[in-house]
């Protein structure tokens, strides 16, 4: 097994759901991004108990498969069991075929340059979604107009630089 840090997402994630006692919650430096889809089968459930708790979800899957779990749908939440990250400048735009795709290399091109597991998936969040506003196509949205927009997205300055995550709201209180 590799010491890598890694995104698991799509077939990776229905293996994983297929072997419940497959998963090794020992490494911090895995990044998972399941769909609601893809979370109910992880936790053996449906689609419709995973969108009416979305946090107790998130919090679940967080103990099933340890590392930082990206539950991707409306909203976006993110956690590694000590920080949770909401995202707030999403939408249903990002719903299309291919996007979970560039979200993951988001998030897995940061890991390669030694972000933190949850600053890479929170920051690849952030720049995927803001990449989208940017290419103002709305529901004509396609993968690669974000794939192509992301430099111009991660080259913003902060909306707000007191903020040290500007584009999510953070919930340091897992417990609630």
């Amino acid at each position: 097994a590799s010491d890598v840090p890694s995104v698991v997402d799509a077939d990776a994630l229905t293996l994983l759901a297929s072997d419940p006692d497959g998963v090794s919650s020992a490494r911090d430096d895995l990044v998972f991004t399941p769909h609601p889809g893809e979370a109910a089968r992880l936790l053996g459930s449906d689609t419709a108990a995973i969108q009416g708790d979305r946090l107790g979800s998130l919090a679940a899957l967080r103990d099933r498969l340890g590392g930082t779990v990206v539950l991707k749908g409306a909203p976006t939440l993110v956690s590694n069991g000590t920080t949770r990250l909401i995202d707030t400048l999403g939408s249903s735009d990002l719903a299309v075929a291919g996007m979970g795709d560039t979200l993951s290399g988001a998030i897995g091109t940061l890991l390669s340059q030694g972000v933190a597991p949850v600053a890479a998936a929170g920051v690849g969040l952030w720049a995927t979604a803001r990449a989208a506003q940017r290419s103002e196509r709305g529901e004509g949205l396609q993968a690669t107009d974000v794939a192509d927009g992301l430099p111009g997205a991660l080259s913003e300055p902060p909306a707000d630089p007191r903020l040290r995550a500007p584009f999510v709201t953070l919930d340091l209180d897992p417990a609630r």
